[in-house]
């Protein structure tokens, strides 16, 4: 019989984005949360995109660059970019289970990936995992960081990947705007008070983060399109 969890890494992120937003409704912010939220989002969104640049599916044991700080860093990536949201959130307790619900989701899928690399790739694999960690780096593995972009092209990077980053931003800079129009019409702290306007110029980026989403979306379905019909 399979193994299945209730909360995968397919869900796991719809999960955090409604607890945050939710979240943002009863708790306080501060900016020094934003700060610290938006150099994790910055982070993670780094990381997504030179992993995607590094990777290459399905051909070869990916060792060099990026992967050679942790051996699965687009789940870093994923790990900093949710808890940038739990962080904006405000609330402690979201940020304090985050952890465990990142490896309740992930813990099936990292098992099966090493799974699948170590049966692939034998005593190479293995050699790479006792020299690498897993997820998160270590003192150790980020003296690899000065190679971080070997073995990138930016020929792998989809349109679609930058399509996600883009939603990011934007699902981060709703739950601001959130937690300020809550502040303006619920308790009328002195929450970016000072900022004249700050609600309809967070609105706007978000409209357009969102529109610029889609157009891009739309672009690689309408790329994906003519390659089908020249082929």
């Amino acid at each position: 019989m399979a193994e299945r969890s209730i909360i995968s890494r397919s869900n796991l992120r719809d999960l955090i984005i409604v607890l945050s937003v939710v979240s943002s409704f009863f708790y306080n912010t501060n900016i020094i949360s934003i700060i610290v939220g938006l150099v994790m989002l910055f982070l993670g969104c780094f990381i997504h995109f030179v992993t995607k640049g590094v990777l290459i599916r399905n051909t070869v044991l990916c060792s060099t660059g990026i992967y050679s700080i942790v051996r699965h860093p687009y789940y870093l990536a994923n790990y900093l970019i949710d808890n940038s949201l739990c962080l904006i959130s405000g609330n402690p307790y979201l940020l304090v289970i985050y952890p465990f619900l990142f490896f309740w989701a992930y813990g099936l899928t990292l098992r099966k990936e090493e799974r699948l690399l170590g049966s692939i790739y034998n005593d190479t694999y293995f050699d790479y995992s006792l020299e690498v960690p897993q997820v998160f780096p270590d003192p150790k593995s980020l003296k690899n960081a000065r190679d971080i972009f070997d073995g990138f092209s930016k020929k792998r990077i989809t349109i679609k990947e930058c399509s996600r980053i883009i939603r990011f931003w934007a699902v981060f800079i709703f739950i601001i705007l959130v937690h300020h129009l809550k502040d303006k019409f619920i308790f009328s702290t002195r929450f970016f008070k000072e900022i004249e306007g700050i609600d309809k110029i967070l609105a706007v980026v978000i409209i357009i983060l969102y529109i610029l989403s889609v157009l891009l979306l739309k672009k690689q379905k309408n790329n994906r399109k003519a390659d089908s019909i020249f082929f």
